[in-house]
């Protein structure tokens, strides 16, 4: 009998079903025929039952206890009410930005200088891929440039550039397969390559600037000299002292013959000596 072994019932393989832990447990009724066999899987089942209400319960020990605070959980609610502070918003007229969040002179001129030299690696990036395809691009004209001469070399040595073929072939490579100067395929690289005719273009050029400048400079001091107005002129007449008047000379004083040198002037009817007129004062 399975009842009487119990290390052979421990020994039958276990299968774990899924079951609900709130329904009843529903002890099977076995016909009682009196057959053995039968009993013996009762019992199997039924000990399989009672092993899954002992790990039910088992599990459902585990569970925490929904009343239970965790303790980490209310360390760190306590942490956050005594460190996050009261958040304001920012049309509060109390608001204040934080010290790390605030923009300043040394900040912003980092950031410009970081912006800047992202933007310099992408164009160093794009520079590198672009002269990648200058020298592919160069390539393929020099191959189409020296294929271009050669058909010209042939059509030469079969002396049929008549033909509408050769006239065809030649129209073809005359106008779209042309190099590219060297100065605009390698700005860089011929940045000292100087022709005599740039030099000469560049002297006129100069020449011709310096003329302006001057012919600019010389009606400005025209327009200057014309602004200037002329100033009256102002004649100061300087105050003489009065002179003092002389009493006329009595007749003891005057010479004989009437005016000579050192008398008075005399009328020229009567001879008599006159009194000298006072000249008149500058005003």
């Amino acid at each position: 009998s399975v009842k009487g072994s119990p290390k052979r019932a421990q020994a039958q393989p276990r299968t774990r079903v899924k079951v609900d832990k709130n329904a009843p447990v529903e002890e099977e009724e076995s016909e009682d025929d009196g057959d053995d066999e039968n009993k013996s899987k009762y019992e199997l089942r039924r000990k399989h039952r009672k092993a899954r209400e002992k790990e039910w319960k088992a599990f459902n020990a585990t569970k925490p206890d929904p009343e239970e605070e965790n303790p980490v959980d209310v360390a760190a609610i306590a942490t956050a009410k005594a460190t996050l502070g009261d958040f304001k918003l920012k049309s509060d007229p109390d608001f204040l930005v934080a010290e790390d969040q605030r923009v300043d002179y040394n900040r912003k001129k980092r950031q410009m200088l970081f912006h800047e030299e992202a933007v310099h690696a992408m164009k160093m990036k794009f520079n590198v891929k672009f002269f990648a395809l200058r020298d592919v691009r160069a390539d393929i004209v020099k191959t189409v440039v020296a294929g271009a001469k050669r058909v010209r070399e042939i059509t030469d040595e079969l002396n049929d550039g008549d033909s509408p073929e050769a006239v065809e072939a030649l129209a073809a490579i005359e106008g779209h397969f042309v190099a590219t100067p060297l100065a605009d395929e390698y700005p860089t690289e011929a940045r000292g390559v100087v022709t005599d005719a740039q030099l000469n273009a560049f002297a006129k050029k100069k020449a011709a600037e310096a003329a302006a400048k001057l012919e600019i400079s010389r009606k400005k001091a025209e327009e200057a000299r014309r602004a200037i107005k002329p100033r009256s002129v102002v004649r100061v007449v300087p105050k003489l002292p009065p002179k003092t008047l002389r009493p006329p000379p009595s007749p003891s004083e005057v010479p004989e013959g009437g005016g000579g040198e050192g008398g008075g002037e005399g009328d020229e009817n009567s001879g008599e000596p006159v009194a000298a007129q006072p000249e008149p004062v500058a005003a």
